[in-house]
C-alpha cells in the first residue's frame, strides 16, 4: 500500500463509504481511497473531491485487499486510521522493511476491537507474550510504543499482553500471505522448545540453555514452509 500526502484531485466520487472516506481514482484511472474529515458530508456520488480536506490516499496493490479496506473504514472512525498510520511508519523505520498492504487492514481492525474492548474493562489474556518477547524483540519493542500512543489517544488501559499481539501483526506484515501466520509460527517455536527439552531428558530445561539462534532459525524455517504452504495446489 502506498500512503501519500495529497495535493490536487479533480476526480469525483466513484463511491462514499462513510463522512470521512471515499473511493475515487486517480490519474491513471487506480482506484484508490481518499480520507479526510468531512470529506463526503453533504456530498453524493460524481461530486468533485476537495483537494484541501484531503489527508491521506492509500493505494493497495490488490482488488481484494482493497475490498476489505472499504468495509473496513466504512465503519470505524478516522482516528483509528491515524493511529495505525503512525504505527505502520514507525515500525517501517525501526524495523526497516516494509510492510505488506494487509498489515494496515488487519491492524486497523484489531485496534478499533481492542479500543472498544477496554472500554468496558475487558481485556485478552496473550499466551505467547514470552515468547513473543524473546524471539521478536525488535517487533515487540516497536509494539510496546505503539500500544502507549494507542492508550494515550484514545484514553484506555491497555496492559502489556496487548503489546504482544500488535507484535503479531507486525510480524504477519512482514510476510506477503494475507492469511494471520504469527500465532501459529508462535506455536511451533513452543513445540519446538519441548522437543528440544524432552530430545535432551531434561523437562525442566530453560530456553536458555541452548543456543537462543537454535530457536530463531528453526521459527524462521516454519515461517517459510507455512509461507509456500499457501502457495502449492492441493
Amino acid at each position: 500500500m502506498s500512503v501519500l500526502c495529497f495535493r490536487c484531485f479533480p476526480y469525483g466520487h466513484k463511491k462514499i463509504l462513510n463522512n470521512n472516506a471515499v473511493v475515487t481514482v486517480n490519474e491513471t484511472g487506480r482506484e484508490i481511497v481518499a480520507i479526510g474529515k468531512g470529506i463526503a458530508f453533504n456530498h453524493k456520488v460524481g461530486d468533485n473531491v476537495s483537494d484541501d480536506v484531503v489527508q491521506k490516499i492509500y493505494i493497495l496493490s490488490d482488488k481484494n485487499v482493497l475490498q476489505k479496506f472499504e468495509q473496513l473504514i466504512s465503519g470505524i472512525s478516522i482516528e483509528y486510521l491515524q493511529v495505525t498510520n503512525e504505527i505502520i511508519e514507525l515500525a517501517e523505520k525501526e524495523l526497516d522493511c516494509k510492510l505488506s498492504d494487509f498489515a494496515y487492514i488487519s491492524l486497523t481492525d484489531h485496534i478499533h476491537m481492542a479500543v472498544h474492548r477496554a472500554r468496558r474493562g475487558v481485556f485478552l489474556d496473550n499466551m505467547m507474550l514470552w515468547e513473543i518477547d524473546k524471539f521478536y524483540e525488535r517487533e515487540f519493542l516497536v509494539a510496546k510504543r505503539a500500544l502507549n500512543l494507542i492508550n494515550a489517544r484514545f484514553q484506555v488501559e491497555m496492559p502489556e499482553g496487548e503489546a504482544g499481539f500488535i507484535a503479531m501483526h507486525l510480524i504477519d506484515g512482514q510476510s506477503e500471505s494475507s492469511v494471520p501466520l504469527a500465532d501459529k509460527t508462535m506455536k511451533l517455536i513452543q513445540e519446538i522448545v519441548n522437543i528440544v527439552r524432552m530430545t535432551c531428558f531434561r523437562p525442566s530445561y530453560s530456553v536458555f540453555a541452548f543456543p537462543k539462534s537454535y530457536i530463531v532459525i528453526r521459527a524462521v524455517f516454519c515461517r517459510r514452509l507455512l509461507d509456500e504452504s499457501k502457495c502449492r495446489p492441493l
